[in-house]
């Protein structure tokens, strides 16, 4: 969103209930901007490896959140580099072991 003109976007985004956002970092000007719409926002995480989304985090409204939190069924770790480990059971009993910080 940062490269559109946000005050002609904002308007008609809350007319729509929820906006997921995915495939690149989010400014803060832009979560700022979002803040007091009544749509709700959700940042999401995901990868080709995990075939499809394995997280979100809410950016604005009741219940906005600092950081992600793993969808059902879905756990989330940190290994000894301090990188993200997704187990995902739709993935088999391998763990995808990320570069993610």
């Amino acid at each position: 969103m940062d490269g559109v003109n946000l005050d002609k976007v904002l308007d008609k985004l809350n007319k729509i209930k929820i906006v997921l956002i995915g495939g690149a970092p989010v400014t803060r000007k832009t979560i700022q901007a979002i803040k007091p719409m009544s749509c709700c926002f959700y940042l999401t995480y995901g990868m080709t490896e995990t075939l499809t989304h394995v997280a979100l985090k809410k950016l604005n409204g009741s219940g906005a959140q600092e950081y992600f939190e793993a969808l059902p069924g879905i756990t989330l770790r940190m290994d000894e580099r301090g990188c993200l480990v997704i187990h995902a059971p739709h993935l088999g009993e391998n763990p995808v072991i990320t570069n993610d910080l």
